[in-house]
């Protein structure tokens, strides 16, 4: 099975973790953020849907089977549910996390991004953006991006202090430049 590699469907890293929520609290934040979404326990649902005899549910738009015209949106394990999807050796999905469910609904179109950063108090940045500053992530460092420009505390100030710098020697030039003295000529 194909999976998209974007960092809402698989980790980074694999020695990233993250975070996992509990299926009730899922569901419970997911009909909150679309009261249309329809999401069987297998416990209590009569009717036959996929998954249900592995002890998974589905979130479906519209009723689910045997009623006609719903429509699955995606299905996930009950239980503990990672932040990061859970790959077997060959590739296919053993345990779906909760950023790749919340890619799902957004990828339909059903729940907005900002939606469901305020219902579950998340950064999901699906924007094409990664949470991790990228400096950091080139030497498989995983800081979190905490600053506007995208990069972590350190590496911020390491940037301001490199603009300082520029500043500072542009405004050399300049006062060269002006007393008619090549700055790109060497100097003693």
């Amino acid at each position: 099975m194909a999976h998209p590699k974007t960092y809402m469907m698989t980790a980074p890293d694999p020695r990233v973790v993250g975070t996992s929520i509990q299926s009730s609290d899922l569901v419970a934040g997911l009909l909150q953020a679309n009261p249309g979404f329809v999401i069987p326990m297998p416990d209590s649902y009569p009717g036959w849907y996929p998954g249900k005899a592995a002890g998974m549910t589905c979130i479906w738009l519209g009723q689910p089977p045997p009623a006609v015209g719903g429509k699955k949106v995606c299905g996930f394990h009950l239980g503990m549910i990672p932040e990061y999807t859970e790959l077997g050796l060959d590739g296919t999905i053993r345990k779906r996390g909760w950023r790749a469910i919340f890619e799902r609904v957004m990828v339909t179109g059903l729940v907005q991004k900002g939606r469901l950063e305020q219902i579950f108090r998340v950064r999901l940045d699906y924007d094409g953006k990664t949470p991790w500053c990228q400096p950091c992530a080139r030497r498989t460092v995983w800081q979190p991006a905490t600053c506007s420009s995208g990069l972590c505390d350190k590496h911020e100030k390491a940037r301001l202090i490199v603009a300082q710098k520029r500043e500072v020697r542009n405004e050399v030039k300049y006062e060269m430049k002006k007393e008619g003295i090549d700055p790109n000529a060497p100097h003693i």
